[in-house]
């Protein structure tokens, strides 16, 4: 399947090797809205194969040291877009339609306000370990982070393995096929 950049306006497809690198959505719930956001498409719903390509992103989102500076850092959202000004004034005019609904109340509610306070502070940030390339050695000291760098090993061993399988199993029967068509030649040759 062709993956496409999911911004707007933008044309690029993944290729192998090619100029851009192609980034998917985050899992995080709080993280994919503030991308869906930047996107600022219309009904616009991510799946697992959105991605979005990497000339989205400033030099600050990437991760220097992970895979070549390709690797996007935890906090890094997408910014660099070339919207129309029509839906530069449309993002506009949504924002402050946002404001006025999320305007603090004017009563003199202080448990509400109070509430409020507490879901603003509680946003922290995690950081999630997915890939062998998201550790660093100094990951390394904490026995459970170390276990699940131990499975994260294990489960992409696993699936490298059943690749390795799969292209053995195909190799087996691309030689198959050459012997036969070649057994074929050799017969109309003989006629």
């Amino acid at each position: 399947m062709v993956k496409y950049c999911a911004a707007y306006g933008c044309v690029e497809k993944f290729v192998k090797g090619g100029p851009y690198t192609f980034h998917r959505f985050p899992r995080d719930e709080i993280r994919r809205k503030e991308w869906t956001l930047a996107v600022r498409r219309a009904d616009f719903k991510v799946t697992d194969s959105t991605r979005i390509c990497s000339k989205h992103f400033s030099e600050e989102c990437f991760d220097k040291e992970k895979f070549g500076g390709t690797w996007l850092k935890s906090d890094a959202v997408p910014t660099i877009f070339n919207f129309p000004p029509k839906v530069k004034k449309m993002v506009k005019k949504q924002r402050s339609l946002k404001r006025i609904a999320s305007s603090p109340p004017t009563s003199t509610d202080v448990e509400g306000i109070k509430i409020q306070c507490d879901f603003e502070i509680s946003g922290e940030n995690i950081k999630r370990y997915a890939y062998i390339g998201d550790f660093k050695t100094s990951d390394m000291y904490s026995p459970a982070i170390a276990n699940k760098l131990l499975e994260i090993a294990k489960k992409e061993s696993k699936m490298k393995d059943r690749k390795i399988k799969i292209l053995q199993q195909r190799e087996a029967r691309l030689s198959q096929t050459i012997l036969n068509l070649e057994e074929i030649i050799a017969d109309l040759r003989s006629k």
